[in-house]
């Protein structure tokens, strides 16, 4: 075929997402993690769920500042503590129904909504969140969760935040010193 009938493809740039998402696998791209016996490396789908999470949770959080009340931090507090009694191993709910009703994000979200009530810029906020869900990521792939700031930890949250510049040390402090201890 003649070369001039040939058209180049077109290279458009990159979303936004699609550079977080790019960046954060150079970052923790050969984690794995083992699910229903099986293990698998971390891949762009598991990065935008995160992404979509992180977005709801920013824009929730957002609406529950806009309209806070001591009421509405009183029914998150008890739905958060009924929700964690239904999800302890032993006299909580069955591990399948507690794995189908997602009990463990809907815990992790409550969680986050409730750290919201102070009254932080909304800029605060998306970096605390997006060290929140830089450390479920982390811990769920097995990725060290050191707070330096060249740490894997810090440069996936700030990825997640948006901008690998920004220094997010003190919100990944934070995250880690505030994540409920396991049993």
């Amino acid at each position: 075929m003649d070369a001039r009938l040939k058209t180049p493809e077109d290279s458009r740039p990159l979303t936004r997402e699609e550079c977080i998402v790019e960046t954060v696998l150079g970052i923790i791209g050969g984690a794995t993690v083992i699910e229903d016996g099986i293990e698998r490396q971390i891949g762009p789908h598991d990065i935008h769920g995160v992404l979509y999470h992180l977005r709801e949770a920013c824009l929730t959080t957002q609406r529950f500042r806009a309209r806070q009340s001591k009421q509405a931090m009183r029914a998150i507090k008890q739905l958060s503590a009924a929700l964690r009694k239904a999800n302890q191993p032993k006299g909580g709910l069955p591990e399948d129904i507690r794995q189908l009703l997602g009990l463990d994000r809907m815990i992790h979200h409550l969680a986050a909504y409730g750290k919201a009530h102070r009254k932080p810029k909304p800029d605060a906020i998306r970096k605390r969140l997006a060290a929140d869900y830089a450390l479920d990521l982390c811990e769920r792939f097995g990725v060290k969760t050191t707070t330096a700031r060249t740490g894997k930890f810090c440069l996936v949250a700030a990825a997640l935040f948006g901008d690998p510049d920004v220094d997010l040390q003190y919100h990944c402090m934070k995250a880690i010193s505030q994540k409920p201890a396991q049993k």
